[in-house]
């Protein structure tokens, strides 16, 4: 009977103690606040223009004249290609444009006075030497007439006033020519070939230009690939393409940077073009840097199973001084905002078969399961829909026991009664 009693007698004691050493259950009264709710997404800081420099013709460096670190300005000649065979094509096609030239000139003058004056002389000769044929054959074709001479010689007589006539013809022709002038087919030609002679002139001139490697932009090299010496040829990668850098004498950086994270898919639509967003930097802790969303990928990317959509974000100048390229970021998006919201704690909010709630405190103390409708998430709060009012508790901490017992320790099995 004792040893009955006893066992019970121990089993209130450790309830009682149990009690007593268990600790206070923590609860948070529900609060009625404005929050705003943000998005955030870890990124990069990168150039917003960043390419690949490389000649347009393949060639040796003659000279390069930066270096890494270096701030250029859009324009500015970074490197020149040697150019000695260029030069050398370049004087042949200067003179081969004055030649073209002046036999256009020559063409549109048309024959000079002199010319005119001897074609004029020979046309006169010409008419004398036919008028002394036409009498010989006169005087010929009596004596013919007459048996004087043979038939032969009066023959070649003939013969002699047709080729004086031919002549005659030929000066006269001649003469007509140079007054007209030169014909408008010799003119187009010559001009097409001043045309094509300057064609080739300013091709070379071109590629000289083009020995010399401009930069298209202002910004800072960022790499040298190669040195001067150095043969390269034209590439058309971007910037960071290892099987082109061999091809490429320099990559150059924009001045103005950008941070480009990635947003999840269930996200994607609360970002907007022109939206403020806040950055953290590693490097640069509990300092805040601005920026708006300047560009959405139209096309999702996915990546171990997950799809989402890479924004850029582009850096208010006036605080982009310190950032460099490649700093680790965290971005904020602020999308909206409750206005007197209902708002518990994260860690108070179940999720389970039953639904989703929280825990309440039960008219005797015990810990009760409350269902609850929840909204948004912000700061480190759910907002509340239905199911709580304004000031009530809720458990920060729900409870891992069954109702019925005490909250927070395990009860001892009582003592075998014998």
């Amino acid at each position: 009977m004792l040893l009955v009693l006893g066992g019970f007698g121990v089993r209130q004691l450790l309830v009682i103690l149990a009690e007593r050493s268990a600790p206070p259950l923590l609860t948070q009264p529900v609060e009625q606040k404005t929050v705003t709710v943000t998005i955030t997404a870890n990124g990069t800081v990168e150039a917003e223009r960043s390419i690949n420099l490389s000649p347009k013709t393949a060639g040796v460096i003659q000279t390069l004249l930066v270096e890494e670190g270096d701030r250029v300005r859009q324009g500015e000649v970074l490197a020149v290609m040697d150019d000695a065979n260029l030069r050398g094509q370049l004087t042949e096609a200067q003179g081969q444009l004055v030649q073209q030239e002046a036999n256009l000139q020559r063409v549109l003058a048309g024959d000079r006075p002199q010319e005119t004056a001897q074609t004029q002389a020979r046309l006169r000769s010409a008419q004398a030497e036919l008028e002394m044929a036409e009498a010989d054959l006169i005087s010929d074709e009596m004596l013919y007439e007459a048996g004087a001479i043979s038939r032969q010689s009066y023959q070649q007589t003939v013969t002699a006033r047709n080729v004086a006539q031919a002549a005659v013809d030929e000066a006269q022709q001649t003469v007509a020519l140079s007054q007209i002038g030169t014909r408008q087919e010799e003119i187009d030609q010559a001009r097409a070939q001043v045309i094509a002679a300057q064609g080739s002139l300013e091709t070379i001139q071109t590629q000289l230009d083009e020995t010399s490697v401009l930069a298209p932009f202002d910004g800072v090299v960022v790499n040298t690939y190669a040195d001067v010496g150095s043969f390269v040829s034209p590439s058309t990668s971007g910037a960071g393409n290892d099987s082109d850098l061999s091809s490429s004498i320099l990559e150059l950086a924009s001045d103005q940077l950008e941070v480009v994270v990635n947003i999840a898919e269930s996200q994607i639509g609360q970002i907007q073009l022109g939206q403020t967003v806040q950055i953290r930097v590693d490097a640069f802790p509990g300092e805040i840097f601005t920026g708006v969303v300047d560009q959405i990928a139209p096309r999702a990317t996915v990546s171990q199973n997950v799809t989402s959509f890479e924004v850029q974000i582009a850096v208010d100048t006036a605080t982009s001084d310190a950032l460099a390229i490649g700093m680790n970021v965290e971005a904020e998006f602020e999308v909206s905002r409750l206005e007197d919201a209902l708002l518990v704690p994260n860690a108070a909010v179940i999720r389970q078969a039953e639904g989703t709630g929280v825990y309440v405190l039960g008219e005797d103390g015990d810990p009760v399961f409350q269902p609850i409708d929840t909204g948004l998430t912000a700061e480190g709060q759910t907002e509340v829909l239905s199911g709580l009012d304004e000031g009530e508790p809720v458990l920060v901490s729900p409870p891992t026991q069954p109702a019925d017992r005490p909250s927070g320790f395990s009860l001892p099995e009582p003592p075998a009664v014998p």
